[in-house]
């Protein structure tokens, strides 16, 4: 008798079993550039596609990380902004809360912790870009969303075109750009202004207020919205931002976990997500949702701005994600074809308590202020990568895994357009279809596999094959079926070239490739103890999947079985050279790859960090930089 097994395995032989199948699909238009970043508001160095963006010419994929000044003292700014760069942070998002810097009307404070121009220099200095998040309703958390009672309480239409209310904007405008504009030139650091948040019907509201920054003295070359809840946004105005949540403070206390979170641990190309922002949306505003396909405007690339770092506790339910809950959900959007991955939080803070000091309102978000969650007073911690106190979360580790593929291959991939497989999984409640989706421009791609989700445990998936066919040639992968263990965020290569070297496909995910560092010891730019001579052969880094043997393909005669090593196989093949380091996966959890001045692998237990000049400091378990 045949030993049946789940999700349609029979007893570990290949023996009639089908490979689960994708086509690779090819972008549905031509490339083309809007007009921001291109013919408005250039800036040397960045352009923009409905692909992507590019940096001096060259694909990049961003990757930005929120962390609020007004939450964080300063003397910790500069600490935090490197944990966030050592991660793999390359844009530092923060909103610039109206509540926070001008509680009383006609005394506007930026000085100390609200410090915005300082705030930005020091990101400047960091090697890290900025987007300014300007509201002037921002939400966050925060009491009113962020207007100053006065504002509030004032006798006009908030949140539209009325003149009054315009007015009151219009001076909040002038001060964030007497504070900030001459680092919006073309010279500064600041690439990009979101105007309001989570507005959904008021499309010229939103290009009323562009036009407010402006004639303030505001720039960038990119200017965004959230888009999340069906957002009527104004053509060509703003920059479409999506979010996703795998689970969140804002449903009742006894609901289970919502379909909205869940959703995010399928890949798919839905962006929209109608349940960030549900709580305070209208129901008018809900029915309104039209979810887009593939990508959510012809004009523009798929970009996030609100990838949960974490999740906020509240005092009616407090999720808490766990490192690989937060990193499933940012693995799915890269292979659904995400052009920019942005987290909300990425560094916790602390509430300030306000004017009115300890025995006051507090400035959260309250039941006491109108809202229907109740807030903290004091802690915005968020379970994020950094905390509220500094400490690093498991989650830091899961994340800059991810960020240094991005950075290593992001040139490559961001100009893969996303296929999803011909077998998708029913709908969220589906457990049993295996989740994956591949990235590829028909010669070459990445194969996204994302075999888990919280609170609903998965199966080890048996039987598991692929077969992926390109322009000119299927691939069947790996040479046997496997078993994919729950737990498995991985990223295969498929047809892909280095040092001369084409590898048609492993059974271990892309962590970096670092190249050789004429002169060195260490040709291969490793602190790992590991460097070979610098005789021009660049190293490629894979991480081993646990429970799923490494093989290396270069050609159907040519499979390599591999033991995770910290010492690199050095392989050639005619002309083509490459060293293959493979790590295993409690080894890569300690694995840093840092950027400036020639891409260096390091391996380290400890906190590390390092600024645009790539000096490297390490944090003991005391907390004392070394």
């Amino acid at each position: 008798m045949t030993e049946q097994l789940p999700h349609g395995g029979t007893n570990g032989t290949d023996e009639g079993i089908a490979p689960l199948a994708v086509r690779h699909r090819p972008w549905t238009g031509p490339l083309t550039r809007p007009a921001m970043a291109n013919e408005q508001d250039q800036r040397p160095g960045l352009g923009l596609t409905n692909r992507y963006l590019e940096r001096d010419g060259a694909p990049v994929i961003p990757v930005s990380g929120e962390i609020h000044y007004s939450r964080v003292p300063r003397d910790r700014w500069a600490e935090r902004l490197r944990l966030m760069r050592s991660g793999g942070v390359t844009v530092v998002a923060t909103y610039v809360f109206w509540i926070h810097h001008v509680e009383e009307r006609g005394r506007p404070q930026f000085e100390g912790e609200l410090d915005l121009g300082a705030f930005v220099d020091l990101c400047a200095e960091t090697g890290l870009d900025v987007v300014l998040r300007i509201g002037p309703w921002c939400h966050g958390e925060v009491r009113n969303g962020g207007l100053p009672d006065w504002v509030q309480q004032a006798d006009v239409a908030h949140r539209t075109d009325d003149p009054a209310y315009l007015e009151l904007v219009r001076e909040w405008f002038g001060q964030v750009a007497a504070a900030v504009a001459d680092r919006c030139g073309p010279d500064g650091p600041v690439i990009g202004i979101q105007i309001e948040n989570e507005i959904y019907d008021q499309p010229q509201h939103v290009a009323t207020l562009k036009g407010l920054a402006r004639e303030a003295g505001l720039a960038a070359p990119l200017w965004t919205a959230t888009a999340w809840g069906g957002a009527q946004l104004p053509v060509g105005e703003v920059l479409p931002l999506f979010g996703g949540y795998g689970d969140g403070f804002w449903v009742d206390a006894d609901q289970p976990w919502d379909p909205t979170f869940r959703e995010h641990h399928l890949f798919s190309h839905v962006w929209d997500d109608p349940g960030i922002g549900a709580d305070l949306r209208s129901e008018a505003a809900q029915a309104r949702l039209t979810p887009p396909d593939r990508t959510p405007s012809p004009d523009f690339p798929a970009a996030t701005c609100e990838l949960g770092g974490g999740m906020a506790t509240a005092y009616h339910r407090r999720p808490w994600p766990r490192a690989l809950d937060v990193a499933t959900v940012a693995h799915v959007k890269v292979g659904n074809g995400s052009a920019w991955q942005g987290y909300y939080m990425y560094a916790g803070g602390t509430n300030p308590w306000g004017l009115a000091g300890p025995e006051g309102p507090g400035l959260q978000e309250s039941q006491a202020t109108g809202y229907p969650n109740d807030l903290p007073r004091r802690s915005y911690d968020f379970h994020a990568p950094v905390g509220e106190a500094g400490d690093l979360a498991p989650s830091h580790a899961e994340l800059r895994r991810q960020h240094a593929f991005l950075a290593a291959f992001g040139p490559t991939l961001a100009d893969m357009p996303s296929t999803l497989p011909e077998e998708l999984p029913t709908g969220v409640e589906d457990v049993t279809t295996l989740r994956w989706a591949l990235r590829s421009d028909g010669r070459s791609g990445v194969l996204f596999l994302a075999w888990h989700q919280p609170h609903v445990p998965l199966d080890p998936y048996v039987d598991a094959r692929f077969e992926v066919t390109l322009d000119d040639e299927v691939l069947t992968l790996p040479s046997r079926p496997v078993t994919i263990p729950p737990g498995t965020l991985a990223r295969w290569p498929v047809a892909w070239s280095v040092g001369g070297l084409r590898i048609a496909w492993a059974t271990a995910s892309l962590l970096t490739v670092l190249e050789p560092v004429p002169g060195s010891d260490a040709g291969t730019g490793t602190d790992a103890g590991t460097g070979t001579e610098a005789d021009g052969v660049p190293t490629l880094v894979l991480t081993a999947e646990p429970g799923i043997d490494v093989e290396v393909v270069l050609a159907p005669d040519d499979v390599l079985h591999l033991e995770p090593s910290l010492t690199p196989h050095r392989i050639t093949r005619g002309e083509g050279a490459v060293d293959l380091l493979v790590l295993d996966a409690e080894t890569a959890r300690t694995a840093w790859v840092r950027e400036p001045g020639g891409r260096t692998l390091l391996l380290c237990a400890e906190a590390l960090t390092w600024g645009a000049d790539g000096a490297v400091q390490v944090r003991s378990a005391s907390g004392a930089p070394q």
